[in-house]
């Protein structure tokens, strides 16, 4: 997913703990660093599909000496920068299709995610930023728009 609760890619679970909630969480890779989240999830409707909400807080681990060709006040340089762990809180939307009879389920989500600390990173090549690549960096940064797709495969079935 793009800015999605695991990261680009990753495993989450999903545990039931009411007839129509449950808590989740989870652990991927994204650009930002290794990501990890947990979450609540309300269902409008029995066994775990159709419509939900859903709430949690992600962490995304930052990245340290990260070497890119970015824009300074120099130009275009080879830069070494440190990218700060951060962490978020989120709000979303999903929509989860059972496939099969065993309680498998696929799904999408929308949502919003808001950073609780600031997208931070330090410059450890010594080069100024120009601040157009300032704030390319911050849209890169964990925060924004969701949009997500997942598959959870059921090791037991509620229908």
């Amino acid at each position: 997913g793009v800015n999605s609760n695991a990261g680009m890619i990753g495993i989450n679970a999903d545990l039931p703990v009411a007839k129509m909630l449950s808590v989740g969480a989870g652990v991927g890779a994204s650009i930002w660093g290794s990501k990890t989240y947990a979450a609540i999830t309300y269902y409008f409707n029995p066994c775990y599909k159709g419509w939900a909400v859903s709430a949690g807080i992600t962490h995304s681990s930052g990245l340290d000496d990260v070497k890119r060709t970015l824009h300074t006040t120099a130009g275009k340089e080879d830069v070494s920068l440190d990218l700060h762990a951060m962490t978020n809180v989120y709000f979303a939307g999903y929509r989860y299709w059972n496939i099969g009879r065993r309680g498998n389920r696929f799904y999408l989500m929308l949502g919003w995610s808001a950073a609780v600390t600031s997208p931070g990173y330090k410059v450890l090549s010594g080069q100024v930023l120009t601040q157009d690549q300032k704030d390319r960096i911050k849209a890169f940064a964990p925060g924004g728009l969701v949009i997500g797709t997942g598959f959870y495969f059921a090791f037991h079935s509620r229908n």
